[in-house]
């Protein structure tokens, strides 16, 4: 997978934007979750267990992963489709080293991302 791909799949075009974090912490703005970035993230983790299981190593996915998610940083948070806070990297981040410490098959692992996604307190249901 070209670190070109692995950029254009951060990169999107969802812009939701809701309240702040916290009330102590108004300047911070959250993002939602839609079923729709869930979805199209649990495809990501899908096809990282399709290169997995067709040879890409641990070390080279996730290395190109944490290269991409430092480049896709230099975007305002709102350009970005799934990584636009720490806590949605560790999300996606965490998924794809599972794929490859805990192997299981690739819709296994894009029903459990979904699952974890929808999970998430920044999750909301929209049409």
């Amino acid at each position: 997978m070209s670190k070109l791909l692995l950029t254009a799949f951060f990169i999107g075009a969802s812009y939701s934007i809701t309240s702040a974090y916290a009330q102590d912490e108004p300047l911070k703005t959250r993002f939602e979750l839609s079923i729709h970035e869930c979805r199209e993230a649990g495809d990501f983790i899908k096809n990282a267990a399709l290169s997995r299981d067709n040879g890409i190593t641990r070390e080279f996915f996730i290395q190109k992963i944490e290269d991409d998610l430092i480049v896709i940083k230099s975007y305002p948070a709102e350009m970005r489709w799934f990584a636009k806070d720490d806590y949605r990297e560790g999300l996606l981040l965490g998924a794809a080293k599972r794929v490859f410490d805990e192997p299981t098959s690739a819709i296994r692992h894009q029903i459990m991302f979904i699952d974890s996604c929808m999970q998430s307190p920044d999750w909301r249901l929209r049409t």
